[in-house]
């Protein structure tokens, strides 16, 4: 499978299942990553961020509730359309987190699980861009599984796979700061958090 078939085939499931990945989450507001908010607030007590990958929305309830002025982009309509309903008082785009966006300079970004759709060779490119858009002092949390090398998953969605140090050197070769990295575990799931600063 190419790579163009692999990134049709995950859009198409979010496309799709946009509601049901929703409902995976949880009655209301899931408190997924309540954890690390609370950590990148520490970090960046207020400011203005973009959640890339921000899915339906979950995630834009919280950071809105802290205080941020908040952005949220994903490549999925289905996801977005979820995500205007669930909270029509935050920005949402439909974007390829790949491409540089044109929004001011912000002070935080935020990736849940969204990075580990990407091949590996487009890491590093993706997270210099990301860091370009990420004023000097910025602050960064991206979170991907744990795990070694590349899989299809029985939905048709592409994922890869990092070890904590191989990340964190991604991390450093993209030009960040590394703050810190923890492991989220839960739901039969190892994520890699990466805290990161734009020097």
């Amino acid at each position: 499978m190419d790579r163009t078939e692999q990134e049709k085939n995950t859009l198409a499931y979010y496309n799709k299942q946009a509601q049901e990945h929703k409902d995976f989450r949880g009655e209301g507001v899931s408190q997924y990553w309540k954890e690390e908010l609370t950590s990148f607030q520490k970090l960046l007590p207020q400011g203005v961020v973009l959640e890339i990958g921000c899915g339906t929305g979950n995630e834009a309830i919280l950071l809105k509730e802290m205080g941020y002025q908040y952005i949220g982009t994903d490549i999925s309509e289905g996801m977005l359309s979820v995500a205007k309903d669930r909270c029509p008082y935050a920005v949402f785009v439909r974007h390829d987190f790949r491409i540089p966006t044109n929004f001011a300079e912000l002070d935080g970004i935020l990736g849940f699980a969204s990075l580990l759709h990407l091949e590996k060779d487009e890491l590093i490119p993706t997270l210099i861009n990301l860091k370009k858009q990420l004023r000097s002092g910025g602050v960064g949390l991206f979170s991907l599984k744990e795990g070694q090398g590349t899989e299809v998953d029985a939905k048709g969605r592409f994922y890869s796979y990092y070890t904590p140090e191989e990340l964190s050197q991604y991390m450093i070769d993209s030009g960040f700061n590394l703050i810190d990295v923890t492991i989220h575990e839960e739901k039969g799931h190892n994520f890699i958090c990466c805290f990161v600063q734009n020097p």
